[in-house]
């Protein structure tokens, strides 16, 4: 959908969409809306010849689990034995799960003695970038993603190495593309070879 569009009306029906898992087809679908909150059948779209209204059966069951009464919404910090069920788990803020994951990567790479190296991607647009060994950002495969880099909440480019939003453009998606997909990301890329040889551009994530 382009930046600006209009909100999308709310009134039930069969409203176009994409597939929000991480194959590299991202296919087109036919989601049908019961209201604002509520989806009900999700087929691939007829329209679009890659799908032609076929969808894969974890797709076509989408619904069951988006509304499912015990759907995750919010981190859980293990506090009890496995096979305990959820009573094993405590709920934790975002920041609290983050610190904790951030914290046991580095107790782990201390321990054994390796060396941890950063992965980026979405469930959107799948596996995106990671670090190389020295560890100054993370390297974009520039043949199969576009990243632009823009004042947060625009599409006005800022100057390469200042701070900005990361819009992405999918090159590879064979069924419904995502343009200028906005992250939500902050931070800073350049072009600039990196030390280890590599030429593609590199990202740092500042929030």
């Amino acid at each position: 959908m382009p930046l600006d569009a209009a909100p999308l009306d709310m009134k039930p029906g069969i409203v176009p969409s994409t597939c929000p898992h991480d194959c590299p087809s991202t296919c087109a679908l036919d989601v049908e809306r019961l209201d604002a909150h509520t989806i009900g059948r999700v087929h691939g779209a007829k329209s679009n010849d890659y799908t032609a209204g076929v969808v894969c059966a974890k797709v076509a069951r989408y619904a069951e689990r988006v509304h499912h009464p015990a759907r995750l919404t919010r981190p859980l910090r293990r506090i009890g034995a496995k096979g305990e069920g959820i009573g094993a788990f405590a709920p934790i803020s975002w920041d609290e799960a983050l610190d904790e994951v951030a914290g046991r990567l580095r107790d782990i790479a201390e321990e054994w003695g390796s060396e941890a190296f950063e992965l980026s991607g979405t469930g959107d647009l799948c596996f995106m970038m990671q670090e190389c060994d020295r560890h100054d950002g993370l390297h974009m495969h520039d043949d199969l993603w576009f990243v632009e880099v823009v004042e947060p909440g625009t599409t006005t480019p800022v100057a390469e190495g200042e701070r900005g939003e990361f819009l992405f453009t999918s090159l590879m998606d064979e069924s419904l593309a995502f343009i200028r997909w906005r992250s939500e990301d902050i931070g800073t890329a350049t072009t600039e070879p990196c030390a280890c040889g590599r030429t593609s551009t590199r990202l740092h994530f500042l929030g």
